[in-house]
């Protein structure tokens, strides 16, 4: 076990940047990613970051220095056009690589692996994920931060009305580029509308297991699509933990899909297939409007690129927890511990186990689960820090107080004011189950969108998160879908519960309860 002496961290500031689900395996997974692999991709990675872990739920911080030098490193790499080139091939390339391994992992019988196998195979899919995720760090906060940080001031300097500024980078950031999510969605849709050529969308307003025979009987060939697009597709909930669409939740998406109208349907479609021409000669007249500068048109180039890119990279990073989730169900077998208690493990203690004999100290796992903290500082670690040693840390650098708090402030993702009530989505809990309690109007408050929350952000009059910028997935699709929306609010989750009344002024950047 983690056993080291913590280093002096006196005088360190440390401020929440993200939340992810699930416990310490998480951690020990994508922490290192920001030391190592970032700095394998951009020639520098972070001094000092710690993951506070507790109720299944992972909170990251950096410290105050790091997340400046990060951000201003970050920016003059991302300012040239070589590296965003070959930082483009190089991910699709390795995110191949990544996906193939993938594809052959989750056709092995892991159940019948021999011990090395299976070890080999776990530290194989731990390693091409890291490197994923050192992509994936190309546009972190810090650096996403700094990318909107320097457009708003150059902006700034124009004098334009705020409102003028917001249309610009509508049209300036707007995707011109599809996603496996956008495909998942076309695929759906032409599914519904073959079903309602057929005349049989009635059957699809009985229980899902009525529906199901239905098909099974009388339209053999649209189960058979259903089942493959299950398999294809079913992966996309794992985003932050080990969970997956069952076939019912694609189900009740065609349920929905065919009480449109067909010309509805062609512009949802429409909607998901961008027209890069048309996009293009948006983008021109922007420019030559309000002439623009080549140094503003670059910067917005640059948080375009990345907005995509981050999100090309959480499909493949959400394929590989996909696989990696059933490795960890496996090893927990073996081990005889439950698949929660998995979670609370390294890979190093996993490895140990295996290959030295080491014992898991399951009174040690108890204590992570009750909450602990998970360390580096300038590449030594990890620090793995439980009980009373993990409440004084996080009470001596990470605790942070909203109580009394009535009103927020955030990054305008795209415009709009929208009034509602509140509805959390919270990572570490059933997300297929949330999405679908969730309410057509509701405001979406949640720590960043994910691939697996499309339905619940289609439902959402706002959307308000913790974390994200302009290049965020929640910026992303809410300029794709119109919908208004504030990013980077930091507490937006602790300070609002279900069923509060809010008003999100987009436009302004403000959250407040009414």
């Amino acid at each position: 076990m983690y056993r080291q002496k913590l280093p002096d961290l006196s005088g360190q500031k440390f401020r929440k940047m993200f939340g992810i689900s699930m416990g310490l395996c998480r951690a020990d997974l994508y922490m290192p990613t920001h030391v190592w692999n970032t700095a394998h991709v951009i020639g520098k990675g972070h001094d000092i970051i710690a993951f506070l872990i507790n109720n299944g739920k992972i909170t990251g911080y950096f410290t105050e220095d790091v997340i400046s030098y990060m951000g201003k490193h970050g920016l003059r790499i991302l300012k040239k056009s070589s590296f965003v080139k070959n930082n483009q091939k190089e991910v699709l390339r390795e995110g191949s690589k990544l996906w193939n391994f993938c594809e052959y992992l989750a056709g092995r019988p892991l159940k019948h692996l021999p011990d090395n196998e299976m070890i080999s195979f776990y530290n194989d899919i731990f390693d091409k994920t890291q490197r994923m995720f050192g992509y994936f760090n190309v546009s972190q906060p810090c650096i996403s931060f700094a990318i909107e940080t320097e457009i708003m001031k150059r902006m700034k300097l124009l004098g334009l009305p705020n409102e003028t500024v917001q249309t610009i980078a509508g049209i300036m950031l707007k995707a011109d580029e599809k996603t496996m999510v956008g495909d998942e969605e076309i695929a759906l849709i032409e599914m519904a509308m073959e079903i309602k050529k057929e005349h049989s969308a009635r059957h699809f307003d009985n229980p899902f297991s009525v529906m199901l025979e239905w098909l099974i009987l009388h339209n053999n060939s649209m189960y058979e699509k259903l089942l493959l697009h299950h398999t294809r597709y079913s992966f996309l909930a794992s985003s932050e933990n080990f969970d997956e669409f069952d076939l019912s939740y694609f189900a009740n998406r065609i349920r929905e899909m065919v009480k449109k109208t067909e010309e509805q349907l062609m512009d949802d479609i429409a909607g998901l297939s961008p027209n890069k021409e048309k996009i293009r000669e948006e983008r021109d007249a922007i420019i030559k409007r309000y002439n623009l500068s080549d140094e503003i048109t670059s910067l917005y180039e640059i948080a375009r690129i990345y907005s995509h890119q981050r999100m090309v990279v959480r499909i493949y990073w959400t394929k590989a927890i996909w696989v990696w989730g059933k490795l960890l169900r496996e090893i927990a077998r073996r081990i005889d511990i439950s698949e929660n208690d998995v979670q609370y493990i390294t890979r190093k203690e996993i490895n140990d186990f295996f290959e030295k004999g080491f014992s898991i100290e399951k009174c040690e796992i108890s204590k992570r689960r009750e909450g602990c903290v998970y360390v580096i500082i300038k590449k030594q670690g990890p620090f793995i820090l439980a009980g009373k040693e993990a409440k004084e840390f996080e009470e001596n650098y990470l605790a942070g107080n909203t109580d009394g708090q009535s009103i927020i402030r955030g990054m305008t993702a795209f415009p709009g004011i929208r009034s509602g009530k509140v509805k959390v989505l919270v990572y570490g809990k059933n997300m297929v189950r949330q999405v679908e309690d969730m309410q057509n109007g509701d405001i979406l408050i949640t720590g960043n969108t994910r691939p697996d929350m499309i339905f619940a952000m289609k439902k959402a009059s706002a959307i308000v998160t913790d974390e994200g910028g302009i290049c965020s997935h929640a910026a992303l699709v809410s300029r794709e879908l119109k919908i208004p929306c504030i990013v980077g609010t930091r507490d937006a989750t602790r300070m609002f519960k279900d069923g509060d009344i809010v008003e999100v002024n987009a436009s302004e950047g403000i959250v407040r309860k009414i």
